[in-house]
């Protein structure tokens, strides 16, 4: 649950101080979502090979798929 409303709170917590934020802060926190999406993205097959995920489950391709848009989404504001 926390995992879920995280972005949606930094969101607000950004859009409120944004401009006061230090530029070290804003470059440090724009790498989080590939960092998590590359860390994801090599941990999830893992954790399938070693039946940590069953495999009816659709963890993995779910799990890839937002890994994907964390390693993708930083694009969009970087360029």
């Amino acid at each position: 649950m926390v995992a879920d409303v995280a972005p949606f709170s930094y969101l607000l917590l950004m859009e409120a101080g944004w401009r006061t934020a230090p530029l070290g802060i804003v470059q440090a926190c724009s790498f989080a979502p590939p960092v998590i999406g590359i860390t994801s993205a090599i941990l999830l097959p893992v954790l399938r090979h070693r039946n940590m995920i069953p495999r009816r489950s659709a963890a993995l391709p779910i799990g890839l798929t937002l890994a994907m848009v964390g390693i993708l989404e930083p694009l969009f504001y970087w360029i």
